[in-house]
């Protein structure tokens, strides 16, 4: 791959569909998004049109360069365009506003990446993800965790292509070397990505902001082996199931995927209970996959319990965190708030006059203290 210093018309430029950026609008034209980059650059447009400075110059791949699968995922492609960006979507969009009409008459100095006589597809875009990578996984841009995750899922793939005997660490090691950045979080969030495509691409919808609560697949093969992905493989089991398994394998790869497919489901039951993504990956990675049975179990019972009109928002914690641990920490919440309410009750201003609005407050509070202590009577 070469890089050229080349002009050209801002006419012949298309918005490149498989940003990461993009997530899974793979299906949208490029007016479309065009206008979804604008929501979030007014303040870029407002300071292009005020004028235009090329100090970091927008990159750009030939059409006629990229791969037979590359170009078919534009669709028919409009006369007269000739490249795609390779970095800079949100400065071109910008550009091809209707308030920058005049500028788009005129040629820009751009960075275009040529592909080199004898490469091949796979290593001219494996060089072209590189330099998207330096830019904003690297480099804090304005690319969000989902976005950065799948450019280093891509890259991760991709090299598994190109090179499938190389070993998954070296692979890790070698993309994190290229950008600058550990082989730790590299593999964390190939991982957490990995994940995330399995659920989405099934129909399991996962928020964009919800991205954080699957750091519990980042670290542990334990955790990954429980929710039914084979790291030996690198693929999910129930992706090739051997003929020669027995029922009961068969089955066990069968509540995996059940297993997994429920994790949408008891996220939005952590956010209901005020649980953060962090408290969500301590709970879960004490689970083995030996407790495969155990958790599904309790997976579907948090789920019908929290369609109960008396569901009492504590059901994750209660239901999957471990009974010793978790009454010991009820026990230190309520020793809490019981010598907080003492507190209050020692210090109630009973000489002051608005204290009389609180007596049916101070009633209601006794009915309810004497009905426990009665408890404790039987």
């Amino acid at each position: 791959m070469e890089a050229v210093n080349k002009k050209v018309f801002v006419s012949e430029i298309m918005l490149d569909i498989n940003n990461p950026r993009f997530g899974r609008k793979l299906n949208k034209s490029q007016e479309e998004l065009q206008e979804f980059l604008l929501v979030k650059s007014t303040e870029l447009l407002v300071s292009m049109q005020c004028g235009l400075v090329w100090v970091n110059k927008i990159v750009l791949a030939p059409i006629e360069d990229l791969s037979v699968k590359e170009r078919g995922a534009f669709g028919l492609i409009p006369q007269g365009k000739k490249y795609v960006v390779v970095e800079g979507n949100t400065r071109v969009a910008c550009l091809l506003h209707k308030s920058m009409m005049k500028e788009a008459r005129k040629k820009i100095p751009v960075i275009v990446l040529e592909k080199s006589d004898g490469e091949n597809d796979n290593l001219y875009l494996m060089g072209r993800k590189r330099m998207q990578s330096i830019a904003n996984v690297m480099i804090v841009k304005d690319w969000d965790e989902l976005p950065k995750a799948k450019q280093l899922y891509d890259s991760y793939k991709l090299a598994k292509v190109i090179d499938k005997t190389k070993a998954e660490n070296i692979i890790f090691k070698e993309l994190g070397d290229d950008i600058g950045i550990p082989l730790a979080k590299v593999k964390n969030n190939v991982f957490k990505y990995l994940f995330y495509k399995e659920l989405v691409d099934n129909g399991n919808e996962i928020l964009e902001d919800d991205f954080k609560y699957l750091e519990i697949f980042e670290q542990s093969n334990n955790v990954r082996n429980l929710f039914g992905y084979a790291t030996e493989r690198g693929e999910f089991e129930w992706s090739n199931i051997d003929e020669d398994m027995s029922e009961n394998q068969i089955e066990q790869v069968e509540n995996k995927k059940e297993l997994l497919y429920l994790i949408p489901k008891m996220i939005k039951v952590a956010k209901n209970e005020s649980i953060s993504s962090k408290t969500f990956r301590n709970i879960l990675k004490k689970y083995k996959p030996r407790d495969l049975e155990d958790i599904l179990e309790k997976f579907k019972e948090i789920c019908k319990d929290t369609q109960d009109e008396d569901y009492t928002h504590d059901s994750f914690e209660v239901r999957l965190d471990s009974e010793g641990n978790n009454e010991e920490k009820k026990c230190k919440e309520y020793n809490i708030s019981i010598e907080s309410f003492k507190r209050t009750l020692k210090n109630f201003p009973v000489n002051q006059d608005y204290s009389k609005n609180f007596e049916k407050d101070l009633l209601e509070i006794d009915q309810l203290i004497n009905k426990i202590l009665r408890c404790f009577r039987l």
